[in-house]
């Protein structure tokens, strides 16, 4: 049995997590470092930033990787065909990549999966006190749990947009439960989410929460359409979707069927 007087005396762990999980990054840097010449771990850490930047161009097409300007610094004699070779080689089983430009992406991808964890505690707590009145509906968890995901690791306009496509399958199953439309007919016709948003309005089936559905569409519609909103507003924004989504859940979920 918990001990809750030890509890109590003990101010809690001495290192936080993300202490821990730095500390595992800095060591694999290290281990890089330790192990090449500071120009060669140069060239592999700016080589694996460019491909995860997504600038690989056409893979192999003549001068795709040497448009970076830091390789061309580093290495400013490598030949286009050493380029693709190098990049040709990638396929797509890591463990049969070179070594060390495996190891620089997986420190890169490490780092960036840490400072969005680090994070992810405050965003939960915000989450948490803005949902808290309002629990998830029962039937709407596996709807909302790719889109509470992407708003804990700062996904924000993932979490937007995913928030409006959950809104449309929910509104669809609402009209399918409620004897309105079928899953043939919604199909068909491809119903956008502001004509479903219209049609279980009219129907009576969104009234307290149709100005909910509103924001929900428009912020998705300014992601999607007009480009993304400023970075210091998106992490509110992304958060008052999902809290805009339960709302909706909420009002419609007396129509779908029992789990």
């Amino acid at each position: 049995m918990t001990d809750l007087n030890e509890e109590s005396e003990n101010p809690g762990p001495e290192f936080e997590v993300w202490n821990h999980l730095y500390s595992a990054v800095d060591q694999a840097h290290y281990d890089m470092a330790r192990m090449l010449s500071t120009e060669s771990m140069h060239f592999w850490e700016a080589l694996a930033d460019h491909f995860l930047a997504l600038r690989v161009g056409v893979l192999v097409e003549s001068k795709a990787v040497a448009t970076s300007e830091e390789l061309s610094r580093i290495a400013p004699n490598v030949s286009d065909e050493t380029w693709q070779r190098i990049v040709a080689s990638l396929g797509p089983r890591p463990k049969e990549w070179n070594p060390w430009l495996r190891h620089a992406v997986e420190l890169r991808i490490a780092e960036m999966g840490v400072h969005r964890a680090a994070g992810a505690l405050e965003r939960f707590a915000r989450l948490r006190a803005a949902v808290i009145t309002r629990p998830v509906p029962k039937n709407a968890l596996d709807y909302m749990k790719e889109v509470v995901d992407a708003y804990l690791f700062g996904f924000d306009a993932a979490c937007i947009a995913l928030a409006c496509c959950v809104f449309e399958q929910v509104a669809k199953l609402s009209l399918i439960a409620h004897g309105e439309a079928t899953k043939r007919e919604l199909e068909i016709r491809s119903t956008t989410a502001h004509g479903l948003r219209l049609r279980l309005r009219e129907l009576g089936l969104l009234s307290e929460s149709n100005e909910l559905a509103k924001r929900l569409i428009g912020r998705r519609n300014t992601v999607m359409h007009r480009g993304l909103y400023d970075n210091s507003i998106m992490p509110q924004l992304s958060l008052d979707s999902v809290s805009d989504l339960i709302g909706v859940c909420l009002e419609l979920e007396h129509l779908w069927p029992s789990s």
